[in-house]
């Protein structure tokens, strides 16, 4: 009787079991039925570039091939360049956070624009530290476990408290959105220096207060901006770029770059301005009819994209950086960026990045593929990877993964190529699972903004 019992549940316990599993494997492998099929928008493919993006600083700091010369070839080596894809990260992040603005100054439509900035000022902060303070809180607890093992630290026989108050140490610094940045970060001695613009858990947190910071810089120029015309706009846009370049805040040039895309994009959009300040947003609107692009055109963007790939590629190590082509640029570059190596290093990718924005965004055919399906996946858990990666490198690749294949595989070249794959699954999988978290953080902004704001 106790055995029919146990029969009869058994395919219920089954199926709990399947959707357990499925529940745990990347939502990519899940058949999506239509009606949940994702809403692109007009940015939809800048979303998945900056997923590609994500995916590809993995590379950066692991990658199997990096050594051979192939990958090293000029426009191939853009799948590994870490500094381009950041390069990447903050031209995007300037489009993006304008382009609303932009939309509602060039209506004039001056309470909605004041709204909607008060708005994403309040929200910026939350929504840049909140996952970075969760990734730190990960990543503290599996240093605790000592699992985590990055090769700058070493864990000892930490109590609980003492792991505590070096996490607490860690948080208040990255929160540090004064933290100094670009050249002036090499001024700092100390990775304990409250003024170190990083994290010495995630050493890629550096980022974040300058994605911060580059971000009041693009609502202060679009408050001052807001009621010029859109040709002024661009010529003082372009003359706080040329500024940045030339007092070495590239991160600045970069944002403002975006903005300065993105008043492109509306130009480009908009052949004639708004009847009336009550027109609601093109942007908001299905896509307009796109007149047919010319084949002069499509030879330029093919240039633009294939030159803003050369520059993305830019090598930052020896002995890549003596090789032709590279040899040849060398002293093109401003004789201020090459006194600081990390500066010299973001100057080409700092010239690609636009590039290749404006070529996509001008040529909609480019746009096709990061519009599929893996592609606005990868822009949808973005962050994730970008604060995870690092700790599932540490943890089940350094402890687990590289071990195995030590024991069975050997070390040969193409005996990384089973653990880089594993890897790579892995982090999608951390991803996904921290982006629960990073939406989180955006519902929490909005609630404290509905709050706290008393009109």
């Amino acid at each position: 009787m106790a055995a029919d019992s146990a029969f009869a549940q058994w395919p219920v316990i089954q199926a709990a079991a399947l959707h357990i599993l499925r529940s745990l494997l990347p939502r990519i492998f899940h058949k999506r039925s239509p009606q949940r099929a994702r809403r692109l928008h007009p940015t939809s493919y800048l979303d998945a570039l900056r997923g590609y993006a994500a995916f590809f600083v993995i590379n950066h700091h692991f990658f199997a091939f990096e050594k051979t010369w192939f990958v090293n070839l000029p426009i191939i080596r853009t799948i590994r360049s870490g500094i381009g894809m950041v390069a990447l990260f903050f031209v995007i992040s300037g489009y993006v956070l304008s382009l609303k603005l932009l939309t509602l100054a060039r209506q004039r439509r001056r309470e909605a624009f004041m709204d909607h900035l008060s708005s994403a000022l309040f929200r910026r902060y939350v929504r840049l530290y909140l996952p970075t303070f969760a990734a730190l809180a990960i990543v503290a607890f599996l240093r605790y476990l000592d699992w985590y093992t990055p090769t700058h630290d070493s864990n000892g026989d930490r109590t609980v408290y003492v792991q505590l108050c070096d996490f607490l140490f860690d948080v208040s610094r990255v929160a540090n959105p004064f933290a100094a940045t670009g050249y002036y970060a090499f001024n700092v001695k100390s990775r304990r220096d409250l003024m170190y613009a990083g994290s010495r858990y995630l050493h890629i947190l550096w980022t974040i207060p300058t994605e911060f910071r580059a971000s009041m810089l693009v609502y202060a120029f679009l408050a001052a901006s807001m009621r010029m015309s859109s040709t002024t706009r661009m010529t003082l846009c372009l003359f706080c770029i040329v500024l940045s370049y030339y007092w070495m805040a590239v991160y600045a040039a970069m944002f403002l770059s975006g903005v300065f895309l993105a008043e492109l994009s509306l130009n480009r959009k908009s052949d004639t301005p708004p009847s009336s300040p009550a027109d609601p947003p093109k942007i908001a609107e299905k896509p307009e009819e796109r007149r047919p692009t010319s084949l002069l055109k499509k030879v330029g963007y093919s240039i633009a994209i294939l030159v803003a790939l050369f520059l993305l590629s830019a090598p930052t190590e020896e002995p890549w950086t003596w090789y032709y082509p590279w040899s040849f640029i060398k002293p093109y570059m401003p004789q201020q960026f090459n006194q600081n190596f990390e500066l010299k290093k973001q100057f080409w990718p700092s010239l690609g990045a636009p590039m290749l924005i404006w070529a996509l965004d001008s040529w909609h055919t480019l746009q096709i593929p990061f519009n599929w399906e893996f592609s606005q996946y990868l822009g949808e858990i973005s962050f994730g990877i970008y604060l995870m990666h690092i700790p599932v490198i540490f943890t089940l690749g350094r402890n687990v993964l590289e071990p195995m294949r030590k024991a069975y595989l050997g070390d040969s070249l193409w005996a990384f190529v089973p653990q880089s794959i594993l890897l790579r699954l892995a982090i999608l999988w951390a991803a996904e699972m921290f982006t629960h978290i990073d939406k989180r953080s955006v519902w929490f902004a909005r609630w404290a903004e509905a709050k706290v704001f008393a009109w």
